[in-house]
């Protein structure tokens, strides 16, 4: 009997062995398997990344389709995107922080909500797009193409403004803080309730007033050359005061 309880004893002893190697064993399979899978996964957002350079636009916009259906718009953050033809693409809610969109052409696309800060747009062809409420703080949009963009309440703060084509933008309650605006084209943009300057102005009754960088008041028909082309804009003064004169 004793001999009985001691192998039983054994048995039971090398069972429980087999049985946590064994448990080991499938958990490290399991394991590995997560990560191919995982590595399959980032793999496959790259190529769709990379797809979306495509000179062809129908091809690009099949990657855009897959990465919006897939939930991967959120993963675009330091893409290399220069002279991706993305015309009228829809990819509101994207996370294109850090993005490099070089010359791309995103005429007409729909960027609402998206995060673009820290994006190089320099050169970027964005006419007729709709930039409603996006973060393009610390963006490089040099030469930018944005005439007749939709950019009410987006965060242009710390940009790069310089030659930028903003005409006929609409700038409603959008921030403009700390820009460089030399050389920028705002004809005939809506600047209704845009903030352009961080302190508050004493003799602004109207809360909604909008401060320019000098810290005095928008009045309609301010030429706004003063600050977007200051060497024009004092060359012209001299014209008139001597006209005047």
């Amino acid at each position: 009997m004793r001999r009985f309880k001691l192998l039983m004893k054994w048995l039971c002893h090398h069972f429980v062995v087999v049985i946590a190697i064994g448990g080991l064993e499938m958990l490290s399979i399991l394991f590995i398997g997560y990560l191919n899978q995982r590595r399959k996964i980032e793999e496959h957002k790259r190529a769709l990344i990379i797809q979306m350079r495509n000179s062809n636009r129908d091809v690009a916009m099949e990657a855009i389709r897959q990465l919006r259906a897939q939930g991967y718009l959120d993963c675009l953050k330091n893409a290399d995107l220069v002279n991706a033809n993305l015309r009228e693409v829809d990819m509101a809610l994207a996370n294109l922080s850090g993005a490099n969109l070089e010359d791309a052409n995103l005429e007409g696309a729909n960027l609402q909500g998206a995060d673009m800060t820290f994006a190089n747009l320099h050169g970027t062809n964005l006419n007729g797009s709709n930039l409603r409420g996006v973060d393009l703080g610390g963006t490089n949009l040099e030469g930018a193409n944005l005439k007749e963009a939709n950019l009410e309440g987006a965060i242009l703060n710390n940009t790069n403004l310089k030659r930028a084509d903003m005409r006929y933008a609409n700038l409603k309650g959008a921030f403009l803080i700390g820009n460089d605006l030399a050389d920028a084209s705002l004809g005939e943009s809506n600047l209704q309730m845009a903030h352009l300057y961080k302190a508050s102005h004493p003799q602004a009754k109207d809360p909604d007033a909008i401060v320019l960088p000098d810290g005095s008041l928008y009045a309609e028909g301010r030429d706004l050359r003063e600050f977007t082309n200051p060497k024009e804009w004092q060359a012209e003064q001299v014209r008139l005061s001597l006209n005047l004169d």
